[in-house]
């Protein structure tokens, strides 16, 4: 029951705390709770490229594109 963006400054704290997995869960909720979060989107994607997994970043960011044309239409 908690906003978009209570859970994602409950996954900066997380992340900044290295509780990676449950930052990255908090990050999913709202992804699929709401696909066009493009802050829970880049969140993921910089995780991904912190971690130096490019490729995951691509397919994250292609996913994100294709649920926000999903959305439009």
């Amino acid at each position: 029951a908690q906003s978009d963006e209570k859970i994602l400054d409950l996954a900066r704290q997380d992340f900044e705390l290295g509780t990676c997995r449950r930052a990255l869960t908090l990050v999913n909720h709202v992804i699929r709770r709401n696909p066009q979060c493009t802050e829970a989107w880049s969140m993921k994607g910089q995780f991904f490229l912190h971690l130096g997994y490019h490729r995951a970043v691509k397919a994250a960011m292609a996913e994100s594109v294709r649920l926000k044309g999903e959305s439009q239409n």
